[in-house]
């Protein structure tokens, strides 16, 4: 039964690896095609329909650049709504910032939510490039 599942969960998200996307580092809307399984059934991803792409997998982090500064506040804000963990703020500019997410599977969809629903440049996961 619970191969069963595990085959069946597997094959929706390959059917639906189509309407998947994210925002990359531009703000570009981009599709992302899944491509494997790791052993401990991590997603392995393409960021292209091309099959010699890189691969990439989620990290637990999503990195956000805001309109402005990120004061103390606005990162308590984002903290809370989203249930994010600041991290540091980036390349030393103070309007780009990490944040840690709870489960790294979730990250596609956070960061997306943060790029549609907020006043914000750029929200993007941050990805692993898999070396091959």
């Amino acid at each position: 039964m619970m191969k069963t599942c595990f085959v069946f969960l597997l094959f929706i998200t390959m059917i639906n690896a189509d309407d998947s996307y994210f925002y990359d580092d531009k703000g570009y809307k981009k599709k992302v095609y899944s491509d494997s399984l790791t052993r401990d059934n991590k997603v392995i991803y393409r960021l292209s329909s091309e099959p010699k792409s890189p691969k990439v997998m989620l990290s637990d982090f999503v990195i956000i650049e805001f309109e402005a500064a990120a004061h103390h506040e606005l990162i308590e804000k984002y903290e809370r709504k989203y249930n994010l963990k600041f991290e540091t703020h980036l390349l030393g500019n103070q309007n780009i910032c990490k944040f840690r997410v709870p489960n790294k599977n979730i990250s596609i969809e956070i960061a997306n939510k943060i790029m549609e629903n907020e006043a914000v440049h750029r929200s993007y996961p941050d990805w692993i490039m898999l070396v091959r």
